[in-house]
């Protein structure tokens, strides 16, 4: 074995140690050489990996992402494209992992309100990335029609409370059964449930407007009705701050791709200009005159709306 890998494999095992002894005495109940002692290593030893208790608590709050739900069944989940199966899937992993991280779990919430600002970034932080693969998996079933739309955000971190709290019941009360609490939770997302059901677009005037799109290979396609992620505004940031812009506020919209994030300048009808940084992920749907039609706006260099006569044309075309 490397002496790199050795030096890993015993870090791991340092990182794994503490967290049963900052779940079950809390941080300011654990001490040092009761993780040495256990672990069977000098004291000494400990500090050739960590500096303080304080940056070994940091280490044992990153690896929640890792244990919340185990990497083993990360596979099987992924491969799971049915999006209440999926859920499914990851509720039961959480919760039978539950028990094995509970502890740590309230300590990184008592961090997030921490006088200690690395500590609080580090759980905030973290916190988001537990809740990240909840809110993709919303964001994907929304775009796919597979329910109505939501605020993905504060429904991902209400999914991940119900499982937490059931997690919690499940710990206190022996009368309940992993199937049984798996059960009711998954009936919320029937049709009266949670989670609502898509609705039909409402038109408008601005659905009415027609758009020329061209994307990346150059090829342009004429839409109407258009939408963003089945939305009738667009979604950016600039700034700290996020703009949500009706499409019926702007004529036209350039995009650029910037790594992982598009940036995207649009065009008021007074002829102002905005430019935000965008999921480049989002969606761009909308109808053409051979039927509906989708694309990713980080495949999109532009979108302008079409005036006057060329956009009588295209309506009665379509």
């Amino acid at each position: 074995m490397s002496s790199l890998k050795s030096k890993t494999l015993k870090k791991e095992h340092i990182i794994n140690k503490a967290i049963e002894f900052f779940s079950n005495n809390g941080f300011s109940g654990t001490r040092i050489d009761e993780i040495t002692d256990a672990l069977g290593i000098a004291k000494g030893t400990f500090y050739l990996y960590f500096k303080s208790k304080k940056e070994l608590l940091i280490d044992c709050i990153g690896q929640l992402t890792t244990i919340v739900v185990p990497k083993e069944v990360w596979e099987e989940i992924r491969k799971e494209t049915d999006f209440v199966a999926r859920h499914e899937k990851r509720l039961v992993a959480f919760l039978k992992a539950f028990p094995t991280f509970f502890g740590i779990l309230n300590l990184l919430k008592s961090c997030i309100q921490s006088n200690d600002p690395v500590l609080v970034k580090k759980a905030s932080d973290t916190f988001r990335m537990l809740v990240n693969p909840l809110r993709k998996d919303l964001r994907w079933a929304i775009r796919n029609g597979v329910v109505g739309e939501v605020d993905e955000e504060v429904v991902s971190f209400i999914l991940f409370g119900m499982g937490e709290s059931v997690g919690y019941l499940l710990t206190i009360d022996p009368r309940y059964t992993l199937e049984y609490v798996t059960k009711i939770v998954m009936s919320l997302f029937s049709k009266d449930g949670l989670l609502p059901h898509p609705k039909k677009p409402v038109e408008s005037g601005a659905e009415d407007s027609c758009w020329d799109v061209i994307d990346s290979k150059h090829l342009k396609t004429q839409l109407r009705n258009i939408r963003l992620d089945r939305k009738d505004y667009v979604c950016g940031g600039l700034g700290n701050g996020e703009y949500r812009i009706p499409l019926a506020n702007f004529d036209s919209m350039t995009l650029d791709q910037e790594g992982n994030q598009v940036s995207a300048t649009l065009s008021g009808k007074n002829g102002e200009k905005v430019t935000l940084k965008i999921d480049g992920d989002t969606s761009l749907s909308g109808e053409s005159q051979f039927g509906q039609y989708s694309i990713q706006l980080k495949d999109v260099t532009c979108i302008s709306l079409i005036h006057g006569e060329d956009a009588s044309a295209s309506t009665h075309s379509n």
